[in-house]
């Protein structure tokens, strides 16, 4: 197995190798010529310089093409011609951005609940997510896995970040008043999803870096390397079994008992001068070079904490629930989008060249028919991959492609429902097998 040395971010030239590319954020769009840059956030924390630099960006230099938002945690940059991609990686870079580990077989954005150190009871994990990184990422093999790698924290039971779909969860609770962790491990969507299993109980603080290695060490030497599609970790506890994989994992942790790890200071608690004040809601996750100066201007208040979710929202915390409020009900880019319903979809046919479907007009559909009502989270995705988490949404659209009678191809989708948002083990099971994207306003009437 080669070893693919740690590409350079911010590079001087577009690298040659597709691999490299990913692993710089990078990748190519349908429209020929144009290029996505996905910039990696740990837990979604982003600074109002940072807002400001990405608005210019988006103004100077992409037409005023919006930013998107991710289900990571992460912010894409759309529509960069190739001959701006090295400049604009050195913008970012220079404003402390950074794509490399956005995408490729790596080490993915470790992703942290929106409201970690800021909901009542909860943990602040940020400093124990960027150790994690820091340990991981020195791992001679990290930019070499056999596929991506996905780790999140939850800061309570509720497990807002999503554990049972990523590589390892960890959710956070306190025992005897020390903060432990419940750790659940080999979950994954894509074309045939699987919700992970509970690796161990009750993990002390100090043991988090440690199984951390140890579970990306038994990935990179037991993950299939001819297969794609089955080069999860999860797809090594499916291949073992649940217990011999268990032991595996364990065996792997003895070994990695002799590494030196930094100390992790104590997790601080819940500051309860913080409230959530809101939560901004961008249809197609798109937030325009205007909105992203406002969210900068609201930033600049120390008062105020803005953090992105996984759900293309972004939850607005402050000790001064008036005065945010008052500030964002002022602002007609932000007033637009406070609150709203809770649908979302990948790029779909816009940008992406695996999507078979438009996604954006099935989203739009579907927030017109759900204004007002309790429909709970819907995702759309534009092919049977799911990466806008279809597999365990409540209700999931699944893109598909259909030949009439008369051979023409007919956009739709299949309908999944029942799913537990990653939250829990359940995955959507499905309801419709194909109902026309031109008939998706009907879609709660043909659901039970």
């Amino acid at each position: 197995m080669s070893k693919l040395k740690k590409p350079v971010f911010p590079g001087s030239v577009l690298p040659e190798d597709p691999a490299v590319c990913r692993l710089l954020g990078l990748y190519p769009q349908r429209q020929e010529g144009l290029w996505l840059q996905r910039i990696k956030l740990s837990g979604g924390i982003i600074t109002s310089r940072h807002w400001k630099c990405l608005a210019d960006i988006c103004e100077k230099y992409l037409g005023a093409t919006p930013l998107r938002l991710t289900t990571r945690q992460d912010i894409e940059l759309h529509n960069i011609p190739i001959d701006k991609v090295p400049l604009i990686q050195k913008i970012l870079h220079e404003s402390g951005m950074t794509g490399l580990g956005a995408c490729g077989d790596t080490l993915r954005n470790i992703t942290i609940c929106p409201g970690s150190g800021l909901c009542q009871g909860s943990h602040d994990l940020q400093r124990l997510a960027v150790a994690v990184s820091i340990v991981l990422e020195r791992y001679p093999q990290i930019y070499s896995l056999p596929r991506k790698f996905k780790i999140s924290f939850s800061s309570c039971k509720n497990a807002c970040a999503q554990p049972w779909i990523n590589d390892l969860g960890y959710i956070t609770k306190s025992v005897d008043g020390e903060t432990v962790f419940d750790i659940i491990g080999a979950g994954s969507l894509g074309s045939r999803p699987a919700t992970g299993i509970v690796l161990r109980k009750d993990v002390p603080l100090s043991d988090v870096l440690l199984v951390s290695l140890a579970a990306i060490r038994l990935f990179h030497e037991q993950g299939d390397r001819e297969k794609r599609s089955k080069a999860r970790l999860r797809h090594v506890r499916e291949r073992v079994g649940d217990d011999v994989f268990i032991e595996m994992l364990d065996a792997e942790i003895t070994k990695c008992r002799d590494e030196k790890f930094p100390l992790i200071a104590d997790i601080v608690r819940h500051d309860e001068k913080f409230s959530l004040v809101a939560e901004l809601n961008f249809p197609f996750g798109d937030i325009s070079p205007s909105q992203a100066e406002a969210i900068a201007q609201l930033s600049l208040d120390k008062n105020v904490i803005v953090r992105i979710q996984n759900h293309h929202k972004i939850s607005v915390y402050s000790r001064d629930i008036g005065k945010a409020l008052g500030f964002i009900t002022g602002s007609s880019h932000l007033n637009f989008v406070l609150n709203g319903p809770d649908v979302l979809s990948c790029p779909g046919t816009g940008y992406c060249k695996l999507a078979l479907v438009d996604t954006n007009r099935a989203e739009n559909d579907l927030r017109e028919v759900t204004k007002g009502i309790n429909a709970g989270p819907v995702r759309i995705s534009g092919c049977p991959n799911g990466c806008a988490h279809t597999g365990v949404a409540p209700i999931g659209l699944s893109g598909r492609i259909k030949k009439n009678e008369s051979g023409e191809r007919i956009e739709g989708f299949e309908v999944l429902t029942g799913g537990g948002m990653g939250k829990t083990p359940v995955l959507a099971q499905k309801k419709i097998s194909f109902i026309p994207a031109a008939e998706i306003k009907t879609l709660f009437d043909k659901l039970p």
